[in-house]
């Protein structure tokens, strides 16, 4: 089938589009509230990609204020400056 009309491509086109769009405000947003985004890869295929960031003890952010020892009154401060 040609490429143009081949629906798949089309998506794989628009999500490479898409991806290097946020890669590139990621790998240039720099804010104490913001986890950082070191960079990102590809499988071999080019069709899986994954995000490389910092590794945080407390998991995911709703682990965290779920196990109860999150300061909840601060972050709602730090999420509001």
């Amino acid at each position: 089938m040609d490429p143009l009309y081949d629906l798949s491509f089309i998506k794989w086109v628009f999500y490479r589009k898409h991806l290097v769009r946020e890669l590139g405000i990621g790998l240039n947003m720099d804010h104490k509230n913001v986890i950082r985004l070191f960079g990102y890869t590809l499988d071999n295929t080019g069709e899986n990609s994954s995000l490389i960031m910092p590794f945080y003890a407390n998991g995911d952010a709703v682990a965290f204020i779920q196990d109860g020892t999150a300061d909840r009154p601060r972050l709602v401060r730090d999420l509001l400056v």
